[in-house]
């Protein structure tokens, strides 16, 4: 068995409860530069596991967080690929 048993219902999910987490998550700063995503990532792995998923949170740099969740087993897979950092929240700010 995977050490990600537990599934996430994506079909649960609504336009509401999507946009009420796009919003809760352009609020959480992530500029880069510094890049800093500790305080994003967190909130993504509590998000994951408060709707049934389990999610491992990987560090390589300090500040620079990785997450790893799964749901389901077996084929079809797809993997999303991309990262937590955003451009500066000042509009003119060097980057």
């Amino acid at each position: 068995m995977s050490r990600f048993s537990k599934k996430i219902i994506i079909e649960e999910l609504d336009e509401e409860d999507i946009v009420g987490l796009c919003q809760n998550m352009v609020q959480i700063p992530s500029d880069n530069p510094p890049g800093d995503t500790s305080d994003l990532g967190s909130f993504i792995k509590s998000y994951i596991e408060d709707h049934g998923g389990e999610v491992e949170l990987y560090e390589p740099k300090e500040g620079i967080v990785n997450i790893l969740s799964s749901t389901g087993k077996g084929p079809p897979h797809i993997i999303l690929n991309g990262h937590l950092d955003q451009f500066p929240s000042e509009v003119g700010e060097k980057w």
